[in-house]
């Protein structure tokens, strides 16, 4: 019986790609950790926007109740430039 050499099996299957072949299958990883990388980035995005939305939101509904009120006791002052100074409170 004849010892066979025995080899890494991941390598192994690698034995007859060219050069081309191995960039490509860098490249392919490279490929795939930035796709992976992108669900926790949109995450983060997707909650600043929610985020965004909610305090539009907020800022509406005190608009609603107390924009009289602000615009009197503040020289007049639009529904813009309050958003504007409130958002910069925030």
């Amino acid at each position: 019986m004849s010892r066979l050499r025995t080899r890494c099996a991941p390598l192994f299957q690698f034995r007859f790609s060219d050069t081309r072949d191995r960039l490509l299958i860098i490249g392919g990883i490279l490929a795939a950790c930035a796709h992976g990388s992108m669900m926790p980035l949109m995450t983060i995005v997707f909650g600043d926007l929610t985020t965004t939305f909610i305090n539009n939101d907020q800022f509406d509904q005190f608009w609603a109740q107390f924009g009289d009120e602000v615009s009197a006791n503040c020289n007049n002052i639009t529904k813009e430039e309050a958003q504007a100074n409130y958002d910069e409170v925030l």
